[in-house]
């Protein structure tokens, strides 16, 4: 009896997990698990890649002066207020001062994308207010090929908008990056 409830415990454990990963398509259903005790999730996770941007703020900020928004080859987009692009996620992450604790978190803007799809990406990033920014974007393809772009000290301003193509490559292709206008 606690073999098959241990089973039906990590049975569980798996849809939950296939669930948040994106993995499992549909309402969730339990999984079938053939008579020798082994679960087999329909869709194995694989890792296609990955897409990184990074916004910095000015050294005497605490707070990038800047957010992206970014669009992929299908129309869908994440931003800071609206996550569209599968596999996506938008924070601001903290670092702070050891010898100072009680000085403010400097944040880096970090949007990323997961296993994306090959195409052409467009990087919008708009100005919050009068200040400078630096611009990294890391990609990975499926074989943990790495490219890179940075952009540093972009001079910005409340509501200007800063536009970037980013050409992501199927596997083996490198990753390009090109500043193209600024509105």
């Amino acid at each position: 009896m606690k073999k098959i409830f241990r089973a039906a415990a990590i049975a569980a454990a798996l849809l939950i997990f296939a669930s948040c990963a994106g993995l499992a398509e549909g309402p969730a259903k339990a999984p079938e698990t053939p008579s020798h005790g082994v679960i087999t999730l329909s869709k194995p996770a694989v890792f296609t890649g990955s897409i990184d941007i990074r916004i910095q703020p000015a050294e005497d900020s605490d707070l990038p002066s800047a957010e992206p928004f970014l669009t992929d080859p299908k129309g869908r987009s994440t931003g800071p207020d609206v996550i569209g692009i599968p596999n996506s996620s938008y924070d601001l992450e903290g670092v702070g001062d050891e010898l100072d604790p009680t000085s403010p978190p400097e944040r880096t803007g970090v949007l990323s994308v997961m296993n994306p799809i090959p195409g052409e990406y467009r990087l919008k990033v708009t100005g919050t207010e009068d200040d400078t920014y630096t611009l990294e974007i890391q990609t990975q393809d499926a074989l943990y090929n790495p490219s890179s772009a940075s952009f540093k000290d972009i001079e910005t301003a409340e509501g200007q908008v800063d536009e970037y193509i980013i050409k992501y490559g199927p596997k083996g292709v490198r990753t390009t990056v090109e500043a193209i206008k600024k509105k």
